[in-house]
Protein backbone atom coordinates (compact mmCIF):
# COMPACT_ATOMS: atom_id res chain seq x y z
CA UNK A 1 0.00 0.00 0.00
CA UNK A 2 1.41 3.39 -1.07
CA UNK A 3 1.42 6.15 1.54
CA UNK A 4 0.19 9.56 0.37
CA UNK A 5 2.69 12.38 0.54
CA UNK A 6 2.37 16.04 1.44
CA UNK A 7 4.63 18.98 0.60
CA UNK A 8 5.60 21.32 3.41
CA UNK A 9 4.69 24.93 2.56
CA UNK A 10 7.77 26.23 4.41
CA UNK A 11 10.73 24.08 3.42
CA UNK A 12 9.26 22.58 0.22
CA UNK A 13 10.19 19.05 1.29
CA UNK A 14 7.82 16.19 0.49
CA UNK A 15 6.93 13.98 3.46
CA UNK A 16 4.50 11.11 4.11
CA UNK A 17 1.13 12.64 4.99
CA UNK A 18 1.09 11.20 8.51
CA UNK A 19 1.13 12.56 12.06
CA UNK A 20 4.78 11.51 12.30
CA UNK A 21 5.71 14.46 10.05
CA UNK A 22 2.71 16.83 10.36
CA UNK A 23 0.66 18.00 13.33
CA UNK A 24 -3.08 17.32 13.38
CA UNK A 25 -5.53 20.06 12.30
CA UNK A 26 -9.22 19.18 12.51
CA UNK A 27 -10.56 21.78 10.08
CA UNK A 28 -7.98 21.01 7.37
CA UNK A 29 -9.15 18.88 4.38
CA UNK A 30 -6.53 16.20 5.11
CA UNK A 31 -6.60 16.74 8.89
CA UNK A 32 -3.00 17.99 8.94
CA UNK A 33 -1.18 21.33 9.13
CA UNK A 34 0.50 22.65 5.99
CA UNK A 35 4.03 23.16 7.47
CA UNK A 36 5.83 20.03 8.63
CA UNK A 37 6.67 19.47 12.31
CA UNK A 38 10.33 20.45 11.88
CA UNK A 39 9.41 23.80 10.30
CA UNK A 40 6.76 24.56 12.92
CA UNK A 41 9.26 23.80 15.67
CA UNK A 42 11.87 26.08 14.09
CA UNK A 43 9.30 28.85 13.61
CA UNK A 44 8.31 28.64 17.28
CA UNK A 45 11.95 28.80 18.39
CA UNK A 46 12.53 31.87 16.20
CA UNK A 47 9.45 33.65 17.63
CA UNK A 48 9.40 32.19 21.17
CA UNK A 49 9.22 35.50 23.04
CA UNK A 50 6.43 36.75 20.81
CA UNK A 51 4.39 33.56 21.32
CA UNK A 52 4.90 33.68 25.09
CA UNK A 53 3.80 37.32 25.28
CA UNK A 54 0.64 36.59 23.29
CA UNK A 55 -0.15 33.52 25.39
CA UNK A 56 0.35 35.45 28.62
CA UNK A 57 -1.91 38.28 27.44
CA UNK A 58 -4.60 35.80 26.34
CA UNK A 59 -4.40 33.92 29.65
CA UNK A 60 -4.73 37.08 31.72
CA UNK A 61 -7.80 38.10 29.69
CA UNK A 62 -9.44 34.65 29.82
CA UNK A 63 -8.13 33.22 33.10
CA UNK A 64 -11.47 32.47 34.77
CA UNK A 65 -13.10 30.83 31.74
CA UNK A 66 -9.93 28.87 30.98
CA UNK A 67 -9.73 27.49 34.53
CA UNK A 68 -13.45 26.70 34.51
CA UNK A 69 -13.11 24.68 31.29
CA UNK A 70 -10.12 22.86 32.77
CA UNK A 71 -12.05 21.91 35.91
CA UNK A 72 -15.04 20.79 33.86
CA UNK A 73 -12.87 18.65 31.59
CA UNK A 74 -11.08 17.09 34.58
CA UNK A 75 -14.40 16.25 36.27
CA UNK A 76 -15.64 14.50 33.11
CA UNK A 77 -12.41 12.62 32.41
CA UNK A 78 -10.83 12.19 35.86
CA UNK A 79 -9.83 8.53 35.55
CA UNK A 80 -8.59 8.83 31.97
CA UNK A 81 -6.45 11.86 32.84
CA UNK A 82 -5.05 10.18 35.97
CA UNK A 83 -4.22 7.00 34.09
CA UNK A 84 -2.46 8.98 31.37
CA UNK A 85 -0.48 10.79 34.07
CA UNK A 86 0.50 7.52 35.75
CA UNK A 87 1.68 6.03 32.46
CA UNK A 88 3.71 9.15 31.64
CA UNK A 89 5.30 9.23 35.09
CA UNK A 90 6.28 5.57 34.85
CA UNK A 91 7.80 6.04 31.40
CA UNK A 92 9.70 9.24 32.30
CA UNK A 93 10.51 8.68 36.00
CA UNK A 94 14.29 9.22 35.78
CA UNK A 95 13.92 12.13 33.38
CA UNK A 96 11.50 13.88 35.76
CA UNK A 97 13.76 13.30 38.77
CA UNK A 98 16.74 14.77 36.92
CA UNK A 99 14.69 17.77 35.82
CA UNK A 100 13.40 18.38 39.36
CA UNK A 101 16.90 18.09 40.85
CA UNK A 102 18.30 20.56 38.34
CA UNK A 103 15.45 23.02 38.96
CA UNK A 104 15.90 22.76 42.72
CA UNK A 105 19.64 23.40 42.52
CA UNK A 106 19.10 26.44 40.32
CA UNK A 107 16.31 27.89 42.50
CA UNK A 108 17.20 26.60 45.99
CA UNK A 109 17.19 29.98 47.75
CA UNK A 110 13.95 31.15 46.14
CA UNK A 111 12.20 27.84 46.94
CA UNK A 112 13.33 28.07 50.58
CA UNK A 113 12.09 31.68 50.79
CA UNK A 114 8.65 30.79 49.41
CA UNK A 115 8.33 27.74 51.66
CA UNK A 116 9.16 29.86 54.71
CA UNK A 117 6.57 32.49 53.75
CA UNK A 118 3.98 29.74 53.18
CA UNK A 119 4.66 28.17 56.59
CA UNK A 120 4.37 31.53 58.32
CA UNK A 121 1.11 32.37 56.52
CA UNK A 122 -0.44 28.92 57.07
CA UNK A 123 1.05 27.87 60.40
CA UNK A 124 -2.26 26.97 62.08
CA UNK A 125 -3.58 24.88 59.17
CA UNK A 126 -0.22 23.08 58.79
CA UNK A 127 -0.18 22.18 62.49
CA UNK A 128 -3.81 21.06 62.31
CA UNK A 129 -3.08 18.78 59.34
CA UNK A 130 -0.07 17.35 61.17
CA UNK A 131 -2.10 16.60 64.30
CA UNK A 132 -4.90 15.05 62.25
CA UNK A 133 -2.46 12.84 60.31
CA UNK A 134 -0.76 11.75 63.54
CA UNK A 135 -4.05 10.77 65.18
CA UNK A 136 -5.09 8.73 62.14
CA UNK A 137 -1.70 6.99 61.81
CA UNK A 138 -0.46 6.97 65.41
CA UNK A 139 0.25 3.23 65.58
CA UNK A 140 2.23 3.03 62.33
CA UNK A 141 4.19 6.23 63.09
CA UNK A 142 5.13 4.97 66.57
CA UNK A 143 6.21 1.59 65.21
CA UNK A 144 8.33 3.25 62.52
CA UNK A 145 10.02 5.57 65.04
CA UNK A 146 10.79 2.73 67.43
CA UNK A 147 12.27 0.64 64.63
CA UNK A 148 14.44 3.58 63.51
CA UNK A 149 15.66 4.25 67.06
CA UNK A 150 16.59 0.61 67.53
CA UNK A 151 18.49 0.47 64.25
CA UNK A 152 20.24 3.87 64.71
CA UNK A 153 20.46 4.03 68.50
CA UNK A 154 23.86 5.79 68.74
CA UNK A 155 22.87 8.41 66.20
CA UNK A 156 19.48 8.92 67.85
CA UNK A 157 21.10 9.52 71.26
CA UNK A 158 23.53 11.98 69.65
CA UNK A 159 20.61 13.98 68.23
CA UNK A 160 18.88 13.96 71.61
CA UNK A 161 21.93 15.35 73.36
CA UNK A 162 22.43 17.97 70.65
CA UNK A 163 18.78 19.02 70.98
CA UNK A 164 19.10 19.50 74.74
CA UNK A 165 22.25 21.52 74.27
CA UNK A 166 20.71 23.72 71.60
CA UNK A 167 17.75 24.44 73.85
CA UNK A 168 20.10 25.84 76.45
CA UNK A 169 22.37 27.50 73.86
CA UNK A 170 25.45 25.89 75.42
CA UNK A 171 27.06 25.05 72.09
CA UNK A 172 29.30 22.13 71.26
CA UNK A 173 28.86 19.40 68.65
CA UNK A 174 29.84 15.74 68.70
CA UNK A 175 29.50 12.74 66.41
CA UNK A 176 29.03 9.00 66.83
CA UNK A 177 32.75 8.62 66.05
CA UNK A 178 33.56 10.85 69.06
CA UNK A 179 31.56 8.54 71.36
CA UNK A 180 33.27 5.44 69.97
CA UNK A 181 36.69 7.05 70.53
CA UNK A 182 35.79 7.93 74.13
CA UNK A 183 34.54 4.38 74.74
CA UNK A 184 37.89 3.07 73.45
CA UNK A 185 39.89 5.47 75.63
CA UNK A 186 37.94 4.33 78.70
CA UNK A 187 38.41 0.69 77.63
CA UNK A 188 34.69 0.06 77.90
CA UNK A 189 34.53 1.01 81.59
CA UNK A 190 32.36 3.52 83.43
CA UNK A 191 34.18 6.83 83.89
CA UNK A 192 32.95 7.10 87.48
CA UNK A 193 32.91 3.61 89.04
CA UNK A 194 35.15 1.70 86.63
CA UNK A 195 32.75 -1.19 85.96
CA UNK A 196 32.59 -2.69 82.47
CA UNK A 197 29.55 -1.29 80.66
CA UNK A 198 29.45 -3.44 77.50
CA UNK A 199 26.84 -2.15 75.07
CA UNK A 200 24.46 -0.91 77.78
CA UNK A 201 26.15 2.39 78.51
CA UNK A 202 25.09 6.02 78.77
CA UNK A 203 26.91 9.08 77.47
CA UNK A 204 27.12 11.63 80.27
CA UNK A 205 27.90 15.36 80.25
CA UNK A 206 30.61 15.77 82.91
CA UNK A 207 29.45 19.32 83.53
CA UNK A 208 25.66 18.96 83.15
CA UNK A 209 23.81 20.86 80.44
CA UNK A 210 21.68 22.53 83.15
CA UNK A 211 24.90 23.96 84.67
CA UNK A 212 26.13 25.33 81.35
CA UNK A 213 28.10 22.32 80.14
CA UNK A 214 29.01 22.00 76.47
CA UNK A 215 27.67 19.31 74.15
CA UNK A 216 31.13 18.89 72.62
CA UNK A 217 33.30 15.74 72.95
CA UNK A 218 35.51 17.44 75.58
CA UNK A 219 32.56 17.32 78.03
CA UNK A 220 31.37 13.76 77.34
CA UNK A 221 32.24 10.47 79.02
CA UNK A 222 30.92 6.92 78.96
CA UNK A 223 29.09 5.93 82.16
CA UNK A 224 27.08 2.99 83.42
CA UNK A 225 23.32 3.62 83.69
CA UNK A 226 23.43 3.58 87.51
CA UNK A 227 26.11 6.28 87.80
CA UNK A 228 24.53 8.44 85.12
CA UNK A 229 21.10 8.31 86.79
CA UNK A 230 22.58 8.96 90.23
CA UNK A 231 24.68 11.89 89.03
CA UNK A 232 21.81 13.48 87.10
CA UNK A 233 22.29 17.26 87.00
CA UNK A 234 24.91 17.36 89.80
CA UNK A 235 28.27 19.08 89.43
CA UNK A 236 31.07 16.48 88.95
CA UNK A 237 32.74 17.48 92.22
CA UNK A 238 29.44 17.05 94.10
CA UNK A 239 28.98 13.62 92.55
CA UNK A 240 32.58 12.68 93.40
CA UNK A 241 31.74 13.29 97.07
CA UNK A 242 28.84 10.85 96.79
CA UNK A 243 31.12 8.19 95.27
CA UNK A 244 33.60 8.60 98.12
Amino acid sequence: MTTETKTCTKCGQEWPATTEFFHRKKNSPDGLYQPCKACKKQYYQDHRDEFRAKHKAWYESNRDSHLARGRENYAKNTERIRERGRLYDAAHAEEKKARHRAYYQQNKDEIARKEKLYRLANRDSILARGRSYYQKNKASITARLLAYRKEHYDQYRMYQRAYGSRKRANGGVHTVADIKSQYKRQKGRCFYCGTKVGRKFHVDHVTPIVLGGSNGPENLVVACPKCNHTKGGKHPMEFAGILL
